[in-house]
């Protein structure tokens, strides 16, 4: 939900930035909602997987007509069946929050239960989110990167927002082999498309007083 927050903040305040970077780029979501589902749909019917199937029936097609519970069931199937995030919760967040020093278990607690609530408050206005109702037009230099196959946060709908974008600069880049998460799952060349398009600029404008740069990464 990142990108609900971070497109505002650089459309609004631009001096405050040098740049937007943004990732898992969340661009319309009743649109993303519904090609998610119908690819996840065929990939149950496809596995055979007729549990899986009645479930998502059983929600419907149409994002507009769903409620929290419903949208979190379907993402549970998304997570079950894309090979880039099968099981990422277990995988990859959960052992980083386990691992994590100044986190007692106490305070995980309070994790799952805050991304319970924020689920439920937000959905409706979430439901809505597009982000072209912001315009299109950047004053700062404007940098996408996308996990090449995200169902999540669909990569086709990614692409074409960054097609219409109007910035002093922009940069598109796939993050190979990679869905959701790209820069957890494959921060290597997370890090280097960072490097090569979003360093040299910033650091050139770069100077006491002047704008600081600030990524979007929506988990």
């Amino acid at each position: 939900m990142g990108t609900l927050v971070g497109v505002p903040m650089v459309q609004r305040r631009p001096d405050l930035f040098s740049a937007y970077v943004g990732t898992d780029q969340n661009v319309n979501m009743a649109r993303s909602e519904a090609l998610s589902y119908k690819l996840t749909l065929d990939r149950l019917r496809a596995a055979g997987n007729t549990g899986g199937v009645a479930a998502l029936e059983a929600i419907g097609a149409d994002p507009s007509r769903w409620d929290v519970r419903g949208w979190t069931a379907k993402q549970r199937w998304v997570m079950r069946t894309d090979p880039m995030v099968r099981d990422l919760d277990r995988r990859l967040l959960l052992p980083l929050i386990l691992s994590s020093p100044t986190y007692t278990l106490r305070d995980i607690a309070h994790v799952v239960a805050g991304l319970e609530f924020a689920a439920a408050r937000l959905f409706d206005e979430a439901m809505t989110h597009d982000a072209r109702r912001l315009g299109t037009r950047f004053e700062v230099p404007f940098f996408l990167f996308q996990g090449e196959a995200d169902v999540y946060t669909m990569t086709s709908l990614a692409e074409e927002y960054f097609a219409e974008v109007e910035a002093p600069h922009k940069a598109f880049a796939l993050i190979r082999n990679a869905g959701h998460f790209a820069a957890f799952t494959r921060p290597d060349q997370f890090l280097t498309e960072l490097l090569t398009h979003v360093r040299p600029l910033v650091t050139a404008a770069a100077a006491p007083g002047q704008r600081h740069a600030r990524a979007d990464n929506p988990l």
